[in-house]
């Protein structure tokens, strides 16, 4: 079973290879990449403001959201029948880890708005705009550190000492185990994304002849520090 699973996974690697290969022979490393330009300015700063108002909308998002949560909260904390506590708690929780989601997505999309003008090669004179929605997601979201501590007074502090043990503590055994495992998916899953970008980034500055050495240094110290950070670690445990 898991030799047929791993031949199905070298055939899909193969198949994507080839894809890959043919499109960058296609498209000559793709250039239409660098050499696109976007010269409409009313374009431009649609993309801009449409984004930056998409932003703050999901930030009255993230403060409708802390606030029922802090209310479920609240009222899970008041002395009430067993059965009604758990739907409570459950809803609770779930509008708490959607503050997180919605303010990772008001990042992605910043990262995004980055993105399209970084293609589109468009002029530094419409640099406020990522700039701007970037900083709009970067101060919005202040008011989680002072949230997370309303919701429950055990959690850390950003930045605090030992970050990453105080937010497990106060987990239950079965929310511990489910953390742990899904961090450790998304640990090695980020190691071969992380690997598979450094190789498509290295690529695709050959063939395009754009010089992506920034980039690439950025990957691989982000690679080196995932990758030795967490086998040094472990290893203190058994010196």
């Amino acid at each position: 079973m898991k030799i047929g699973r791993y031949l199905l996974y070298l055939l899909v690697g193969g198949v994507i290879g080839g894809i890959i290969g043919g499109l960058l022979g296609e498209t000559n490393g793709l250039r239409f990449i660098t050499e696109y330009h976007l010269e409409s300015h009313t374009v431009i700063q649609t993309i801009g403001i449409g984004a930056i108002l998409c932003l703050l909308g999901l930030i009255v998002c993230i403060l409708f959201l802390q606030k029922k949560a802090l209310k479920y909260k609240n009222q899970l904390d008041a002395h009430i029948e067993e059965d009604i506590a758990d739907t409570i708690e459950t809803k609770a929780s779930l509008k708490f880890m959607n503050v997180s989601l919605v303010i990772y997505l008001a990042y992605l999309i910043a990262f995004l708005v980055l993105l399209i003008y970084v293609v589109a090669n468009v002029s530094d004179d419409f640099i406020l705009y990522p700039i701007i929605a970037f900083l709009t997601v970067s101060i919005g979201t202040i008011p989680y550190s002072f949230f997370i501590r309303k919701y429950d007074p055990r959690l850390p502090k950003l930045g605090e000492k030992h970050y990453t043990e105080k937010m497990l503590a106060p987990m239950d055994e079965g929310e511990r185990h489910i953390t742990l495992i899904s961090m450790f998916k998304i640990y090695y899953i980020n190691l071969c994304l992380l690997m598979i970008g450094i190789f498509l980034l290295g690529i695709f500055s050959i063939l395009s002849g754009v010089n992506q050495t920034f980039g690439l240094i950025i990957l691989i110290l982000l690679f080196a520090y995932n990758t030795f950070g967490y086998l040094l670690r472990i290893r203190q445990y058994y010196q």
